[in-house]
């Protein structure tokens, strides 16, 4: 993997926040539910010829109101609420996220929303309670237009009030879901209810457990050992540290995962070139070396943290199914290579269909799978670092790297994972 040498530079244009939109979203939403809320059957002249009361917005706003509670109903009052959504998500870098999919989600719960008045009107609501108690506010029904032709016109006739609600509800769900709930919501959702099958699978099995049986969990530095006792069997979590002398030799033979030593590979340090640099060529000067800032020493991640990282990223893959068996682990400038076997019968694509989950669990910004790692019959999962060490152009330069670079110009392109030195 290649890492840049400028680690630093200006935001992506969709991760930039965008404050003059939600600005404008945000105003439209406030003059809609001034126009909404102040709205009366008088200030139109759709209604009357001679309107007595006018509306806070103005014509305009009486007229959109009530272009708004026609077509839509009581399902109106949904749209400055979209609006808002918009205006927040345009004003916290989220902007980029609003594609097709998540305004046909918002659409389809619109809909919903608007079939759902209408069906609440016909079931729940007397005859003539509407026109008793807001005369001409809702010109055509608690839903609308769109809500009453969707449920007088089609879905009552076919599909009946149950049918009816149950198709409405899904719709309405699924809009909602689709589209206020974004990837990462999505996967933190899926992580925990993976979670929570897996204790209860564990629930269920306990009692199947002989007494006897001595249990190993490799994620962990624990261990359940047994001891019988003159009449009762008492399980007692004791914490592992050195193995028992008295062990059986198959039991020494097998230790858990947690407690092997873990293999870390440092980052090598490039090798100072010796070779002479050359001052002039020509007429022309080189500039200094000493123009450039010497490479110092940053502190790295400790055995504990890498320790950490790779008991989350065994019960992750452990959460999904996946079994694998830690190998070495190599320790970048800024990121750390994990390389796993995985178990028999163990898909590598379903490895690498849990990047996403695999960074939310180890609350790392992205994760990158490296399915197989190239002369090796393992997966490497590159982590970010928490304490990204800093890649120096002069530490680059004055190495045996680049001195036997047999280019005209060299390109500085950064270190590899391993830290060794790349030079195009």
């Amino acid at each position: 993997m290649k890492i840049p040498v400028k680690t630093q530079g200006f935001p992506s244009q969709s991760a930039q926040r965008h404050p003059l939109r939600a600005t404008a979203f945000a105003i439209i939403s406030i003059l809609f539910v001034l126009a909404l809320g102040d709205y009366s059957p008088k200030q139109t002249a759709y209604l009357s010829t001679a309107p007595t009361q006018s509306n806070c917005i103005g014509s305009a706003g009486a007229t959109l109101a009530f272009a708004s509670l026609s077509w839509f109903g009581l399902a109106a009052w949904c749209i400055p609420l979209t609006l808002v959504w918009v205006a927040y998500r345009n004003a916290r870098t989220h902007g980029e996220t609003l594609g097709w999919r998540k305004l046909v989600s918002a659409l389809g719960a619109f809909v919903a929303t608007a079939g759902l008045m209408g069906l609440i009107q016909i079931a729940l609501l007397p005859g003539g309670f509407l026109e008793r108690h807001y005369p001409n506010y809702f010109v055509h029904g608690l839903g609308g237009v769109l809500g009453s032709g969707l449920v007088n016109g089609f879905l009552w006739d076919y599909l009946g009030p149950l049918g009816s609600t149950i198709l409405l509800l899904s719709l309405f769900g699924i809009g909602i879901t689709g589209a206020f709930l974004d990837q990462a919501a999505l996967a933190w959702l899926q992580t925990r209810w993976n979670r929570w099958l897996h204790a209860s699978k564990q629930a269920k099995a306990a009692p199947a457990v002989a007494p006897s049986m001595q249990i190993e969990k490799p994620l962990l530095a624990k261990k359940i050992k047994t001891q019988p006792k003159a009449k009762a069997v008492e399980s007692q979590i004791v914490e592992e540290t050195e193995p028992d002398e008295e062990a059986s030799p198959a039991a020494k033979a097998t230790p858990s995962q947690a407690t092997q030593p873990l293999k870390i590979i440092r980052s090598e340090t490039p090798e100072k070139s010796h070779a002479c640099v050359p001052v002039q060529r020509g007429d022309y000067i080189f500039p200094s070396i000493d123009l450039l800032s010497e490479a110092v020493e940053a502190p790295v991640d400790s055995q504990e943290n890498h320790h950490e990282t790779a008991e989350a990223l065994l019960r992750t893959l452990e959460e999904f199914g996946v079994k694998v068996t830690l190998g070495e682990i190599h320790s970048g400038p800024v990121i750390t290579r994990y390389e796993v076997t995985p178990a028999p019968g163990v898909r590598v694509e379903k490895i690498l269909g849990l990047d996403k989950n695999i960074a939310l669990a180890l609350k790392a910004i992205s994760v990158r799978i490296l399915a197989p790692v190239p002369g090796k019959g393992s997966v490497g999962i590159e982590v970010p670092n928490r304490l990204p060490s800093p890649v120096c152009l002069r530490e680059i330069i004055e190495s045996t790297a680049w001195a036997n670079a047999g280019a005209e110009i060299p390109v500085v392109l950064g270190k590899e994972v391993t830290g060794k030195p790349l030079v195009a």
